[in-house]
């Protein structure tokens, strides 16, 4: 049994087995079964990793709930759109992790409005009170790119929101290797607001993508102590590519973490 304070409970993204899901080799219903068999807490679902979705939902959903294991749903849909379309699309994302038991949607902010109030602001708000009323969260990742790529972006729509069903997903690479920014920095400056992180390492030179946690050069104990600083739970998902060996990635990084017992 892990031994990792249950106040941080650690997922699995599917990104780690991305390749066998799109070639079929897998399915996600073993997916999430990897999960347990690994020690995780939950498993973090997307769409864009799953094409047999329609099939495989409620078996995966149901799945996990019999191996009590915690699911969170990520994707590319935005706070803040251009259009009716982005407003629907986020609508439908709501409703499938609600569908699927996920207690968090992972979305990007898109176009944040200018001003302190108007319509993009009110669209934002009602697609928040529409995920609290279906006991999901919406937690506003740091995209890799603007808009919505600092954490001072991201502190703006968490003040203009002041929700408990609108959060923040940390993604410490997006901060550190696209940005350049103090992940710790980070941390403390949008704390309060912390529901979950996506925990990877940046390889040196960052010419490939995130690796294992430990495999890189990024601040991991100033970062992960800056978390454990944290009262409130706060989720941390793996989320690198798992290549050849995507067990043994996640095995090297809940041994990482397992060597700061008690300070996560």
């Amino acid at each position: 049994m892990r031994e990792i304070a249950p106040a941080r409970p650690i997922l699995m993204s599917v990104v780690q087995y991305h390749d066998r899901l799109e070639s079929g080799s897998m399915r996600m219903v073993e997916v999430v079964e990897k999960a347990h068999t690994l020690g995780l807490d939950g498993i973090e679902l997307r769409p864009d990793r799953w094409p047999g979705y329609r099939e495989e939902a409620v078996q995966a959903r149901e799945r996990a709930r019999a191996l009590g294991l915690l699911v969170t749903y990520a994707t590319f849909s935005t706070l803040f759109h251009d259009s009716e379309d982005g407003a629907r699309r986020l609508r439908h994302d709501i409703d499938i992790a609600g569908a699927l038991g996920a207690c968090q949607l992972r979305v990007f902010q898109g176009p944040a409005p200018e001003g302190e109030s108007g319509p993009g602001w009110d669209a934002a708000r009602k697609a928040v009170e529409y995920a609290r009323a279906r006991g999901v969260v919406i937690a506003l990742e740091n995209l890799g790119k603007p808009p919505g790529a600092t954490s001072a972006e991201i502190r703006r729509v968490l003040d203009r929101i002041p929700s408990p069903a609108l959060m923040t997903n940390i993604d410490i690479g997006n901060y550190a290797a696209v940005q350049g920014q103090d992940v710790a920095e980070a941390v403390r400056a949008l704390g309060d607001r912390a529901a979950s992180s996506h925990l990877k390492d940046t390889p040196e030179p960052p010419d490939e993508g995130p690796v294992f946690l430990g495999a890189g050069g990024l601040p991991m104990s100033r970062i992960l102590d800056a978390f454990a600083r944290l009262p409130q739970r706060i989720l941390h998902c793996f989320e690198f590519g798992g290549g050849t060996d995507p067990d043994g990635r996640i095995t090297k990084s809940l041994a990482y973490l397992r060597a700061r017992e008690g300070k996560i």
